[in-house]
């Protein structure tokens, strides 16, 4: 009988002192879910980046191309692929502007299509032989980022360590 009421005792000192934790406890639970949920977002962010860090690096390599004898007519991108509508007054000023392009490539692959005589906008007759279209679409590989995701990509990844 006195080994059931020690043991009564230590019971009841350990269930008050569970008591007491409880407030620390579900506020560490509150802590875990939202750093959790930091996380997520976090995750979600750099995801969501990764196209428009792509996008940005193709205007910036565009903008960084000399245009002589090529003009840029369209261009529809999508975070995945990118499609460049450009005519040129020959060809020569095409296949230097895209080497200058396929030189300056941040992790995309190049095709280019279309190849038409043309009449440009700078007045040049098709009939010349000389002037023409062409289209080039750029792809990325999956899951391939730009260079600024790289710090989204760090801070997702601090979140999830620090947090």
């Amino acid at each position: 009988m006195f080994e059931r009421e020690r043991f009564d005792a230590q019971r009841a000192l350990m269930e008050r002192r569970l008591a007491a934790w409880a407030p620390q406890l579900k506020a560490a639970e509150q802590a875990a879910r939202l750093r959790d949920a930091a996380r997520e977002r976090a995750a979600l962010a750099a995801e969501r980046a990764g196209p428009r860090e792509r996008t940005v690096d193709l205007f910036d390599t565009l903008r960084q191309l000399r245009y002589d004898g090529v003009r840029l007519r369209s261009i529809r991108c999508d975070g995945r692929d990118a499609l460049l509508e450009a005519s040129a007054l020959d060809p020569a000023s095409a296949e230097r502007w895209l080497r200058a392009l396929d030189a300056a490539q941040r992790g995309w692959t190049m095709e280019v299509a279309g190849w038409q005589a043309a009449r440009t906008s700078w007045g040049r007759d098709a009939g010349s032989g000389r002037s023409l279209s062409f289209s080039v679409r750029i792809r990325w590989p999956a899951g391939a980022r730009g260079r600024g995701a790289s710090m989204v990509a760090h801070a997702a990844a601090a979140a999830r360590e620090g947090a």
